[in-house]
C-alpha cells in the first residue's frame, strides 16, 4: 500500500474535484466519529439537543401565541 500523500493545489482543481475532496473528507470524519462511538458504546450520533427541545422557539413565538 502506498502511503505517500498526493497533494494538488485547489487552484489547479475543477469545482467538481474540490467538491469531491471536501465530501470525501467529511465522509471520512463521520466514519471515524461513528467508529469511535461504537467502540465507546455511545451508539447513534445525536443532534446536540433533546427531542423535546426546539431550535426554532423564540420569545416572540411562545407556545399558545399567534405570530402577526
Amino acid at each position: 500500500m502506498d502511503n505517500s500523500i498526493k497533494q494538488v493545489s485547489p487552484e489547479r482543481m475543477t469545482p467538481e474535484q474540490r467538491r469531491a475532496e471536501v465530501a470525501g473528507l467529511l465522509a471520512a470524519g463521520l466514519a471515524r466519529l461513528r467508529e469511535a462511538n461504537a467502540r465507546t458504546g455511545k451508539g447513534e450520533l445525536g443532534l446536540g439537543f433533546e427531542a423535546d427541545e426546539s431550535v426554532h422557539v423564540t420569545p416572540s413565538n411562545e407556545p399558545g401565541e399567534e405570530s402577526a
